[in-house]
């Protein structure tokens, strides 16, 4: 019984850990697409606050620009690190992306693929998609966005924060477990 609550429990874990779902919107996108949004434009050199990159510059790309006259481009590999609480939605425009290599990263762990989604394309100049990365229910907030491969353009940051008063499937499974155990441990040794 115990070997099987035991795996019960990590495949709870190990199932929730995978849900980030990635969609692109075409270049006909008009903003804001989220409401309540926060927004980096890159019309200054200050990020938001809660928002920052070491090798993304800021008001540096023009020929990347989805809205306003400013982009960002970026140096080696660029990364986005948010501080802000309960980020579940990150959408961000992308531009200049060459031969189309590259890929994402959420939260330093969870590695995903835009190629082959429906909006993809590539372009070595110029604003190519909108990319929405959504946190499903039992994933960890948003804290960081890595993309890695081709050389890219930044434009338009979309950042959504929701409350935190439901909790996590696999935190009400962890409940319903401990609520359990002792009645099924009794009824185990009853027969």
């Amino acid at each position: 019984m115990f070997k099987f609550l035991f795996c019960l429990l990590l495949f709870l874990n190990i199932t929730t850990v995978f849900g980030y779902t990635i969609s692109l919107d075409s270049i006909s996108v008009v903003f804001p697409r989220h409401p309540n949004a926060i927004i980096e434009d890159f019309e200054d050199a200050n990020y938001v606050t809660g928002l920052s990159s070491p090798n993304v510059i800021p008001n540096s790309s023009p020929g990347n620009v989805w809205d306003g006259n400013s982009a960002a481009a970026q140096l080696a590999g660029g990364i986005f690190n948010i501080t802000l609480p309960n980020v579940r939605i990150f959408s961000i425009g992308i531009g200049d992306n060459d031969s189309g290599g590259e890929t994402v990263v959420i939260n330093e762990s969870v590695i995903l693929n835009p190629n082959g989604l429906p909006n993809f394309t590539t372009s070595g100049a110029g604003i190519v998609y909108y990319m929405n990365i959504f946190a499903e229910n039992g994933d960890a907030d948003i804290t960081s966005i890595r993309f890695t491969g081709s050389t890219l353009g930044f434009d338009h940051i979309e950042i959504v924060q929701t409350s935190s008063s439901v909790p996590e499937p696999s935190t009400l499974s962890l409940i319903f477990l401990a609520l359990a155990t002792p009645f099924l441990m009794n009824r185990f040794r009853q027969k």
